[in-house]
């Protein structure tokens, strides 16, 4: 019975230092794992929120360029009064490109042309001082009395000391949330005609 205590006395002073060893191997395995994962996970984090940083900055710079070509176009710039105007409608109302004038329709269609170019944008557009709308919407409904003079981006980039202008947020005639970036564009004489804009999905 001695020799059994004293056999198992042995083996104890054996196995706990062994246990004790391999939990803090374990620990410290553990630990550099632990570690190790952190520093992989920022690592791939910077690198994803660099990609997403350059994503957004060539967003809003062909967003600007956009604007800027549309703002320095003739056709645009002669296009108040050629475009449908919604203001004193009572009901919602078609808006085509197939029944736009000839003048209209070749602006409408580089609209249209230009938001097939870019896929992250949305809408091509552009707001008259009258009121009336151009869009690269080839198909849609425009609700009742709109008027783009009034819209918050419009009012915003009227508004603005530079010419080109980041919007708030607002939501667009299609009832999306949305942010545009927009251009003045201003007739002979110097004085605001429209605002030129896009946004992006």
């Amino acid at each position: 019975m001695k020799f059994a205590s004293v056999k198992i006395r042995v083996l104890l002073g054996i196995i706990i230092p062994l246990l004790i060893m391999a939990g803090g191997v374990t620990g410290t395995a553990v630990w550099k794992m632990r570690a190790t994962a952190i520093e992989d996970f920022t690592a791939k984090s910077e690198q994803e929120l660099s990609l997403f940083g350059l994503y957004i900055s060539q967003m809003l710079r062909t967003g600007q360029d956009t604007a800027r070509a549309l703002a320095a176009d003739v056709a645009v710039r002669n296009g108040l009064g050629k475009f449908p105007n919604f203001v004193k409608n009572t009901q919602e109302t078609p808006y085509r490109h197939a029944d736009l004038s000839p003048e209209a329709g070749a602006i409408a269609a580089r609209l249209l042309n230009m938001q097939q170019a870019q896929k992250h944008f949305a809408e091509v557009f552009i707001g008259y001082s009258d009121g009336s709308y151009a869009t690269s919407f080839p198909d849609i409904a425009v609700p009742a009395g709109t008027d783009m003079s009034t819209r918050s981006w419009y009012r915003e980039c009227a508004a603005a000391s530079g010419d080109t202008t980041v919007s708030s947020v607002y939501q667009t005639l299609q009832k999306a949330l949305a942010i545009s970036l927009s251009t003045k564009v201003t007739g002979p004489d110097g004085g605001l005609v429209a605002c030129s804009a896009s946004t992006s999905r």
